[in-house]
């Protein structure tokens, strides 16, 4: 039988006083009210970018209302010219600039704002369209929506 050794390592990152006072981001049952369960969907949202509503952008950790709990923030993109089924990606450095999480379960993205928290909901309807017509395209099949 092997044995397997876990170490935890405490690192000191910085005094209290200097970490943000971020709201507590949570999930729960009522995040998951008007989900199409049980799924295996990727997480998909609409978001504005350079002033303009972006659709079909892929979160990738590795509808939604606009009311007083978004944020502006410069983050740097990286252009590539290649067939996608996606807008745009954010991936990790910048989910990190929004000190954002995301559930692909409960299809969200949460972000503080000051002392609330901001909610990016996931589009199931685009993320199944889109991955049928890569599964078709890529003559997939075994997936959960083939």
């Amino acid at each position: 039988m092997e044995t397997h050794v876990r170490r935890l390592e405490n690192f000191e990152i910085s005094k209290g006083a200097d970490l943000p006072q971020d709201p507590v981001i949570s999930f729960g049952p009522e995040d998951l009210r008007r989900i199409v369960a049980p799924h295996n969907d990727a997480l998909v949202v609409t978001a504005t970018i350079a002033n303009y509503d972006m659709a079909r952008i892929f979160i990738d950790n590795g509808s939604s209302g606009r009311d007083s709990r978004w944020v502006t923030k410069m983050i740097t993109f990286t252009m590539v010219d290649t067939p996608s089924s996606y807008n745009g990606i954010l991936g990790r450095p910048a989910l990190k600039d929004f000190r954002a999480v995301a559930s692909m379960y409960h299809q969200k993205l949460k972000f503080p704002v000051g002392k609330e928290v901001g909610v990016l909901c996931g589009d199931q309807k685009v993320a199944r369209r889109y991955y049928v017509g890569i599964a078709k395209e890529e003559g997939s099949c075994g997936g959960q929506y083939d």
